[in-house]
Formats: structure tokens, sequence, C-alpha cells
């Protein structure tokens, strides 16, 4: 059982420690990928369609890794330029490859799908190899990647920065009225020791009187 004059340890509000765990997750999520797109190049997509179910639904998030368009083969499911929309892109499975020279031509098709694109890439160029798929947590991300939510995430993480320095402060301030109250308990003895001795010596004269004989001259 700690002593008296331990200090108390203040346990936070579940729900704010719940919030913070949850926000530290995400960043450390988010910023391990970011290191990782350029590092290894592994990118994260969310994916919109139903087009890969049941591998993959709408609102999950694909993680994928660059390769090289000679690397891929038949059977792999890879993230590719959409050919028919400038600058959206497709994760798709492949179903047939043929070389011509150093262009590759691809066929690919969602497992949903019944009907199939073609296309083609260089050979040196890069393409998104499937890793793994983390179901519905896509949408979690696009929702906290929006300006709104991204604006207001990031004035609750300054709130709750401000809290914990607060929390903190307030800590650190009951501590050290701890210390110095110990330091004054400590000293009160020393500092009263003559006047409560002297007292007692007072005392015990009442209590025992000294018994003088007094003669004449």
């Amino acid at each position: 059982m700690a002593g008296a004059g331990s200090p108390r340890r203040v346990r936070r509000p579940l729900a704010f420690r719940m919030i913070s765990t949850v926000l530290m997750a995400l960043m450390v999520f988010g910023a391990t990928v970011a290191v990782a797109s350029r590092v290894v190049g592994v990118r994260a997509l969310v994916e919109h369609s139903d087009s890969m179910a049941p591998a993959i639904y709408a609102g999950d998030l694909v993680i994928s890794q660059d390769v090289t368009a000679r690397a891929v083969q038949v059977g792999e499911v890879v993230t590719f330029p959409d050919p028919d929309h400038r600058g959206k892109r497709l994760t798709h499975r492949v179903i047939t490859v043929r070389h011509a020279g150093d262009i590759i031509v691809f066929d690919t098709r969602g497992d949903a799908n019944s009907g199939h694109e073609q296309w083609t890439a260089t050979a040196d160029s890069t393409l998104g190899h499937l890793v793994v798929v983390f179901p519905r947590v896509g949408s979690v991300f696009e929702l906290l990647g929006s300006p709104p939510m991204a604006a207001g995430l990031n004035g609750v993480i300054a709130g709750l920065l401000v809290l914990l320095a607060l929390s903190r402060w307030r800590s650190r301030g009951r501590r050290s009225g701890r210390r110095r109250q110990a330091r004054v308990g400590a000293g009160a003895p020393a500092e009263l020791g003559p006047q409560v001795g002297a007292l007692t010596v007072l005392v015990e004269d009442a209590k025992h009187p000294t018994v003088r004989s007094e003669h004449g001259t």
C-alpha cells in the first residue's frame, strides 16, 4: 500500500484514453505506409467497387507493392491505370499475358465481372502487385482524409495534446506541493524542540515541587 506521502496516480477518463489510442494507432499506421511507399514501394489504395468480390469489396484497403510489368504472371492481382478513364486505377486479376518485344499486352478481369479489359505496358513499367487486403478499413482512411474531416481531426489532436500537457502540468504541481509539505513537516520537530523541552521541565516542576528549608540567622 502506498504511503501517505506518495504521489497519487491520476487516471484519465476511459473515453480520453480510447480516443488517444485510436488516433495514435491511425497516425502510426499512416506514417508506416508513407515510409514504406518511399523505401520499398508499398502503396495503399481504397477499393471503390465490388468488381473483385469476394476477394475485395468496396471500402477495403488494398496494399500493393511495386513490381515491373515483366514480372507479372497470369492469375495474379495487379493495380494498373484504367485504360478507359484517365487518372484512375483498377485492381483486377490477370487472365492472359502476351509479349510483343518490349511491349506486354495484358488481359485483366474483375472476379465478379463478365467482361475484361485489354491494355499494354512496357516491360520496365511499374505495376502494383496485391499483397494484402484490410476489409472495410479503406472507408475509414478515406473519410479521415477528406478536407473537412482532416481539419477536424487536426483540431482534435491539438486539443488532446493541450489536455495532456495540462494534465502533466497539474500532476507535477501536486507532486511539488506534497514535497514542500513533507519538508515543512520534517522540519517542525527540530524547530519546536527547545520550546517543548522547556515546557516539559515546567510541568514536571509543578508536579514535584522542591522542599526548601529556610534557617534564620
